[in-house]
């Protein structure tokens, strides 16, 4: 009988990291869906539009607040941002990020 806990509680354990990752990813995407009209607001951006879906994810979405909504999930899961979230509120981070995303992708067209 020990021979088959061990493979079986290693599969357990296998599947309950698994489920605490999508949850994570869940919920970056759920903030990331609340967050994402805040940041549209603040920066000016058509919601309906089309034009960022390129320049913020690789992602299949229909709108730039979808577009948005997955970079914001993005932007979550990076070390550096959950750093940064810790001095500055997280909208005005995101809009600071997501200008400065526009900004090299602007600039890369300039050339």
């Amino acid at each position: 009988m020990k021979r088959e806990t061990a493979p079986r509680s290693k599969k357990n354990e296998q599947l309950l990291v698994q489920l605490q990752l999508e949850a994570t990813q869940t919920a970056r995407e759920r903030l990331g869906r609340r967050l994402g009209p805040q940041v549209i607001q603040r920066l000016g951006i058509n919601r309906f539009g089309v034009e960022l879906i390129c320049w913020l994810t690789d992602r299949v979405v229909r709108t730039n607040e979808e577009a948005v909504a997955c970079w914001i999930a993005t932007q979550l899961s990076d070390d550096t941002f959950i750093a940064d979230a810790l001095h500055t509120p997280e909208i005005d981070l995101l809009s600071q990020r997501m200008l400065r995303r526009l900004q090299i992708a602007m600039d890369s067209f300039a050339c």
